[in-house]
């Protein structure tokens, strides 16, 4: 990671992305079958200790523009996921963070309100499952953009 900041180094500006881990926004086991939920993630001391140090370096010369927690499909919004969610961004509330939820239950006034409250981006992808307005809510200053070729074929390249 210190080599990708010397990478940059002349581009002031220039600020990455880093995204946690799976272990804490996913069901264990890749391929698995059972859905992600406060229930069945699990994360260890070890692996909070080992994300840190991770990005770390990425944070330290001032390049973290964000860290992103990614969630899947299957986890949806309940009390349960919102306390976990909330759990993991207060384990990294000293960097800027970002959530991409991808179901529509997600898009809850009061979610949103209490993400602008804290300066959490909210980072969302359009589909069925997560509804036509997905990407129309702002609770930051902040834009992470991921752009698919899929998008590129239907026109909707920003620059």
């Amino acid at each position: 990671m210190k080599k990708w900041c010397e990478y940059v180094a002349n581009n002031k500006e220039f600020q990455f992305t880093a995204k946690l881990t799976e272990v804490f926004s996913h069901a264990p086991g890749r391929g698995n079958k059972e859905s992600s939920s406060a229930e069945t993630i699990r994360y260890t001391a070890q692996d909070i200790e080992d994300a840190k140090k991770g990005f770390e370096p990425i944070a330290s010369a001032g390049r973290l523009g964000a860290l992103l927690l990614q969630f899947p499909i299957s986890f949806k919004y309940t009390e349960g996921n919102w306390d976990h969610l909330i759990d993991v961004l207060h384990l990294f509330r000293d960097y800027p963070l970002a959530i991409e939820v991808r179901h529509k239950t997600w898009a809850d006034p009061s979610v949103l309100k209490a993400l602008q409250e804290e300066n959490i981006a909210f980072c969302n992808n359009r589909s069925d499952e997560t509804g036509p307005d997905a990407g129309r809510h702002a609770t930051c200053n902040s834009i992470i953009g991921i752009f698919t070729a899929a998008w590129q074929k239907q026109g909707m390249v920003y620059r």
